[in-house]
């Protein structure tokens, strides 16, 4: 048995938060060209990066860092559910993604009210994005 006293409670603390902080921050990627390449976009800070051709995922969007990087033309994006839903009351007051783009708005009645679900989401995880960035 050690006579070492365990470390105080604020100690502990500060620990766990520095660890949990650490462990929540976005790994950085540096300049790195990305061509026809599969890339997940969260958990990740991408800084002066390229991607052309790319497929580029997007499960939450709540981790994404982008930071002056060039998105080619016939670069997408595949959007997961909650992502989607983000993009989906973004849109829902603009009348011209109704006609224009109706896979990124909810669905809307004759009385102008929405609804959005993630039932409904779930069957439109994977929408796939081929519009210009």
């Amino acid at each position: 048995m050690s006579n070492v006293p365990p470390p105080p409670p604020e100690y502990k603390n500060k620990l766990f938060s520095y660890a949990l902080s650490n462990a929540l921050e976005p790994k950085k990627v540096n300049g790195l060209w990305f061509s026809e390449k599969e890339v997940y976009l969260d958990g990740y800070t991408f800084e002066e990066c390229r991607f052309d051709n790319c497929k580029l995922h997007v499960a939450n969007a709540e981790n994404v860092n982008l930071i002056n990087c060039y998105i080619s033309n016939d670069s997408y994006f595949v959007y997961g559910a909650s992502a989607l839903s983000a993009i989906k009351l973004f849109n829902c007051r603009t009348d011209w993604y109704y006609s224009n783009a109706p896979w990124y708005v909810p669905q809307r009645d004759a009385k102008g009210r929405i609804t959005l679900s993630n039932n409904a989401l779930s069957s439109l995880a994977g929408l796939v994005s081929k519009s210009n960035v």
